[in-house]
């Protein structure tokens, strides 16, 4: 009876295996059926095509979302900056979208937008400045959107509203008045620890060593989160929870703690959790206290806006927690096939040819016909509730990884053969 036992037990579990590889496998087909069957081809990604009608299908599966993600496999992808800003020119002018917030400085780009909206800054000064990043204010394939389509607007009677959402700070305008702005904040809170020496003479100072592009040792990140930790124990946060430069302040801490991951350990996924878990913060801040009534459009990489939290804790899965919010944005990544990425205000600056599709590859599914297209898993997903299937795509630095795509976005703008930004003179 043991040995029939036995051999009924590894026939049982012969069978279930080969019924689970049989059921992975249909579902695999699944997918791939889906894609190939339900892929919209583009016909341009020209900023200055004013025809919009071959990408009312992403308008379409947007629906009446209030927030929309535009990604980027790659921070030096020349042709998806195109194919964004014509979708930004679109969601501005067609779906009533008027902020578009970047991964860039906080502080800075929302800061410096309400002086402009004041008329004591000229308009010049907001771009050229680098308070966005230079990744995208120095590539050629931007400037129809910097240095035409916004200052367009600005003189329109619904401008396109300028905000960024990144704790780092970095920008030209932070560099120049951040430490000023925090310490008047602090002061006017009437806290004790503004009136000790050790305020102006070591914390204002160590302000300097949060900036991005300042490296100072762990041991002044550690002094500067000890200062936080007691400035925060005096403050009255129910009266400035809301606040735009108590926002900041905690800017301040979670930039300091990130930076101090990447120097005491060299944990780069420490760290940037915990970035990305602030820029979520930051954004929620600006869709619910600064702009209640706006549409947003948020520009940034494909890594920050994926939420899929069971492959890694991004941007996207901490701001899409609440189901709420979840229901009211989508998120389209970035992809491409073949070609070259690069841009020199980003890494290295040398350019690098994108790696080639695995087999079962969502790239490998596209007809050589398509130069740009689009698939909306949002479709898929209402299709199949139970199983997220797994496949390759290349839309995180152009490296094939396999996990359930369709977790991680609402939906996949393709390009065939990507190319490389170049920088303008």
């Amino acid at each position: 009876m043991v040995y029939y036992a036995e051999k009924m037990s590894k026939y049982f579990l012969t069978n279930i295996l080969i019924i689970t590889f049989t059921l992975n496998s249909l579902a695999q087909i699944g997918i791939k059926k889906y894609v190939k069957k339900n892929t919209f081809p583009i016909i341009t990604i020209q900023p200055d095509s004013f025809d919009y009608s071959d990408i009312e299908a992403i308008g379409n599966a947007i629906g009446n979302s209030r927030i929309v993600m535009l990604g980027e496999a790659s921070h030096g992808d020349a042709l998806t900056f195109l194919a964004k800003t014509r979708l930004v020119k679109y969601l501005h002018e067609r779906k009533g979208f008027n902020v578009l917030a970047f991964e860039s400085d906080f502080y800075s780009l929302n800061r410096k937008w309400d002086l402009l909206q004041q008329n004591k800054l000229p308009l010049d000064s907001f771009y050229f400045t680098y308070n966005i990043h230079s990744v995208w204010t120095g590539c050629k394939a931007c400037n129809n959107l910097f240095y035409n389509y916004i200052p367009a607007t600005i003189k329109t009677s619904t401008p396109l509203i300028i905000s960024g959402f990144d704790s780092q700070i970095f920008g030209h305008y932070s560099t120049k008045h951040f430490k000023n702005d925090i310490d008047s904040f602090l002061v006017s809170q009437h806290i004790p620890f503004t009136q000790k020496e050790s305020y102006k003479k070591t914390f204002l100072p160590l302000i300097d060593s949060i900036i991005y592009y300042n490296q100072r040792d762990s041991l002044e990140q550690i002094l500067m989160i000890s200062f936080i930790d007691s400035i925060e124990s005096e403050l009255r946060i129910s009266s400035i929870l809301n606040d735009f430069f108590y926002q900041c302040f905690q800017n301040l801490k979670q930039t300091t703690l990130s930076r101090l991951a990447f120097q005491r350990n060299k944990d780069l996924t420490t760290g940037t959790i915990i970035r990305d878990k602030q820029m979520a913060n930051n954004l929620n801040w600006i869709m619910n206290i600064k702009y209640p009534n706006e549409k947003i459009i948020v520009w940034a990489h494909n890594g920050h806006i994926f939420k899929n939290p069971n492959y890694y804790n991004s941007m996207g899965s901490y701001f899409t927690k609440d189901s709420s919010v979840r229901k009211t944005t989508y998120i389209l990544g970035f992809t491409s096939k073949h070609g070259s990425f690069g841009n020199k205000y980003f890494g290295n600056s040398k350019t690098q040819d994108i790696s080639k599709p695995e087999r079962f590859s969502f790239e490998n599914w596209m007809s050589e016909k398509i130069n740009y297209g689009f698939v909306d898993f949002k479709k898929y997903n209402e299709e199949n509730t139970i199983e997220r299937e797994h496949f390759y795509m290349k839309c995180l630095n152009y490296e094939n990884y396999w996990t359930d795509w369709t977790n991680g976005f609402d939906g996949i703008f393709y390009i065939k053969e990507m190319i490389p930004c170049i920088g303008f003179k």
